[in-house]
């Protein structure tokens, strides 16, 4: 399965949320166990510049309703401030109960200032 594509546009000193689900043709949530955004310089580099991963039971990636395919990616300022890149790309990973991965998004993502 190819994954979507969709950019993402950070602004400094907001609060950033970016919800997903991840669905069957038909429409039906597919149960996932697992999510994280994965962002790097280039989609062939093999260097990470940050990864959010729900697995790190971490408050900035979660997973609202895992058995419907929902994962929330939620950044405070405070965190897009730490980010020490301005423009990448990104990958949002799922992992389902057997413990495969399928990259289901991907895209370009920058933090940029407020217009």
């Amino acid at each position: 399965m190819a994954a979507g594509s969709y950019d993402i546009e950070i602004e400094r000193g907001e609060t950033f949320s970016f919800p997903l689900q991840w669905k069957t043709a038909q429409g039906s949530g597919i149960a996932i166990t697992a999510a994280e955004l994965i962002i790097k310089p280039s989609f062939e580099s093999e260097t990470q510049l940050q990864k959010f991963s729900s697995a790190d039971a971490s408050p900035k990636m979660t997973l609202p309703d895992a058995n419907n395919g929902k994962a929330l990616l939620k950044l405070t300022d405070a965190d897009i401030a730490e980010q020490t890149w301005s423009s990448a790309v990104y990958y949002f990973v799922v992992t389902v109960a057997n413990g495969d991965k399928f990259k289901i998004l991907k895209g370009c993502i920058c933090i940029c200032e407020k217009s």
